[in-house]
């Protein structure tokens, strides 16, 4: 693609698709004026030229690095994934059309929604997450919320897939200032390396996202009760929070995620190699508490 529109003199480069996709296209903008490719890129040689303008269209109404000056990029020689730095290099414009989403498979947006909720949860869980950040990430998560229940009602629900695309909105405005989590991590990874949707594996990891918050932070995740209408009046903090991450399951329609990692072809002999590579991400630093590989591990074995 970088070749193409180098040999094609391009103006501009415009991104339609999924995160991944638009990863790749904020790339070519970025490498394509200096007769880069991006295996270049993803092996340290920096572009020399100034980069393309880049417009960013989301087709499902998301992309959590959107803000960030950062992309996320696989390296096709191995497989792995990298998180790239942009060198301040944004989108110059970002066109969200909600439209655009009912095309996608009712199912794949389901996914998606999951995967919006867990960018959410993650930033407001994230040690840098601050005042600000931390009311977008509610924002959107009530959002996420009122979405998926909107489309269990209505597939076609026009509001639904407003909610939705307003919610991978202000997730991103939010991660400008926090930063993901293990699940963001591991969904990179495994998509990668074992060639699945990456919102797939999202809503396979999302319970480990909860499960982590309730150890973790219980106090943060008990404060999500009001946005969804839950009573957790005069319980402890790990009950309030068990009755949150419950009633989130629920909403969202966790319980019908029938999906095991071992359907991605991984075995228990991967899951080592899984959690090693968690470690190469900048942001595993800014996690509320630290974890441990062998518990990474074991967190993993529970998805198996």
């Amino acid at each position: 693609a970088a070749g193409l529109a180098s040999a094609g003199k391009a103006q501009m480069i415009i991104g339609i698709g999924g995160v991944k996709t638009l990863s790749i296209a904020r790339a070519v903008a970025l490498v394509a004026p200096s007769d880069l490719r991006a295996d270049d890129y993803i092996d340290g040689i920096q572009p020399d030229k100034p980069p393309l303008p880049f417009l960013s269209v989301p087709s499902a109404c998301r992309d959590p690095f959107m803000f960030k000056d950062s992309i996320m990029l696989t390296d096709g020689r191995n497989r792995s994934c990298s998180l790239m730095s942009t060198a301040g290099v944004y989108p110059k414009a970002v066109f969200i059309d909600p439209e655009t989403a009912v095309t996608i498979p009712s199912a794949t947006f389901t996914f998606s929604i999951m995967d919006t909720l867990m960018y959410s949860i993650e930033g407001y869980m994230s040690e840098k997450s601050n005042f600000l950040s931390e009311n977008l990430f509610l924002k959107a998560i009530s959002a996420v919320v009122t979405s998926e229940r909107r489309l269990d009602e209505n597939l076609t629900d026009r509001e639904a897939f407003i909610k939705a695309a307003r919610a991978g909105l202000v997730t991103a405005m939010g991660l400008s200032m926090a930063g993901p989590g293990l699940g963001a991590a591991l969904s990179m990874i495994i998509s990668a390396g074992y060639r699945v949707p990456r919102v797939l594996v999202s809503a396979v990891i999302l319970p480990i996202v909860l499960e982590y918050g309730l150890k973790v932070c219980p106090e943060k995740i008990a404060r999500l009760a009001p946005i969804l209408n839950e009573s957790t009046e005069g319980l402890p903090a790990v009950d309030a929070a068990a009755r949150v991450i419950e009633t989130i399951r629920h909403r969202i329609g966790l319980k019908r995620v029938q999906m095991r990692l071992s359907e991605f072809g991984i075995g228990l002999d991967d899951l080592s190699g899984i959690a090693s590579a968690v470690r190469k991400f900048d942001f595993i630093t800014q996690l509320p508490a630290p974890v441990s590989t062998d518990d990474l591990i074991t967190m993993l074995r529970k998805t198996l």
